[in-house]
């Protein structure tokens, strides 16, 4: 049991989960993960009895991360029925991005002026890094090209003070990333983020700020686009 400190062959798959860590919040990390990585395809069961199995602990924190990672809607409770791993349909994405879109660019919006120099280059850095790692679109990396996208949009929001927004845009990234690895993007896209990212870059240098909005919400909505031509073509 994870309780007695001695960690099960599970366990060692996990290594985060010998720390100092609350038990249920490590579950609730390594169950997002997985369910965003498609390890439990949508609309699975997911057993309670299971999960604590999986890790090595009694059926207390596998409770709680269930019912914290149904508050960030990646997992569905029904009365009677038990837990299903959440399914995304098309209306459900163009909510995720059309949201997505309007939390982004007011952030960026708001960040834009405290964004300095040294941000700048760590943007362009990034931003080459995502170029080298998608120049081959038949050799993608999804996980590292969906983290270097991650950690490019971070350096811009952590520059907008504001302790509920990260709570509320950390939801819809998730699901960002999950509809990601259910629909991996097109080459066009791939090179199209990287122009936008350069493009975002410069407009935060020049502190135009309702631009790097405008570009903001632009770059959400031709993902979207992307997205939807994908789901449409695979129909």
């Amino acid at each position: 049991m994870m309780e007695s400190g001695r960690p099960s062959a599970d366990q060692r798959n996990y290594p985060d989960i010998i720390t100092q860590e609350p038990i249920f919040e490590i579950i609730t990390k390594r169950l997002r993960e997985d369910i965003i990585r498609g390890v439990y395809p949508p609309g699975i069961p997911l057993r309670m009895q299971d999960v604590a199995s999986k890790f090595g602990t009694s059926l207390m924190p596998v409770r709680e991360a269930f019912h914290r990672l149904a508050s960030e809607a990646l997992l569905v409770m029904h009365p009677r029925r038990g837990v299903t791993v959440c399914e995304m349909d098309g209306q459900k994405i163009k909510n995720v991005y059309e949201t997505l879109g309007l939390l982004s660019g007011f952030a960026a919006k708001m960040a834009t002026p405290n964004v300095g120099p040294d941000e700048i280059e760590a943007l362009k850095h990034l931003a080459s890094e995502m170029e080298h790692e998608t120049a081959d679109p038949q050799r993608v990396d999804l996980e590292r090209a969906l983290k270097l996208n991650e950690e490019f949009h971070q350096i811009i929001y952590q520059h907008y003070d504001n302790e509920y927004f990260f709570k509320t845009i950390r939801i819809f990234e998730n699901f960002a990333r999950l509809i990601r690895h259910q629909h991996p993007f097109s080459a066009y896209r791939l090179n199209k983020a990287n122009e936008e990212h350069r493009e975002l870059i410069a407009l935060i240098a020049q502190r135009d700020a309702a631009k790097v909005e405008q570009l903001m919400r632009a770059h959400t909505q031709s993902t979207l686009e992307d997205l939807q031509h994908i789901i449409e073509k695979a129909d």
